[in-house]
């Protein structure tokens, strides 16, 4: 099957958002299910569509390594919804009290593998 490609002008564009939980005894897979629950419940199952939501797989070794230690989560969203989602994360409740917190929020990528290992850095 081929692949269309669109021109830049045309394409979504992403904001990379790292969120972490205050918890120290959970996996990443359950933030990431957690992180899933409190944005249906804020926009719902169209807002969460709009939004585009990945959570884009690292390759490089060390960058996953220090992401499972710190207990961190990359999220890809549109750039329209980056404020819903924080607010979504902000709002979030659960029987556990766990708290999920937005961290930092980049354009690229790139910068945000920086601003991981920096965090590595000064711990």
């Amino acid at each position: 099957m081929k692949k269309i490609k669109l021109k830049p002008s045309l394409r979504e564009k992403k904001h990379y958002l790292l969120i972490t939980a205050d918890s120290k005894n959970i996996n990443l897979e359950d933030i990431k299910e957690r992180v899933k629950k409190a944005i249906l419940q804020f926009i719902g199952t169209l807002g969460y569509s709009k939004a585009g939501i990945v959570f884009p797989g690292i390759r490089e070794k060390e960058i996953s390594d220090i992401l499972e230690k710190n207990k961190m989560l990359i999220l890809a969203s549109n750039t329209d919804y980056v404020d819903h989602i924080k607010s979504s994360l902000i709002l979030y409740k659960d029987s556990e009290n766990i708290e999920l917190k937005c961290i930092r929020v980049s354009g690229t990528l790139k910068k945000l593998k920086e601003f991981i290992e920096e965090v590595n850095e000064i711990k």
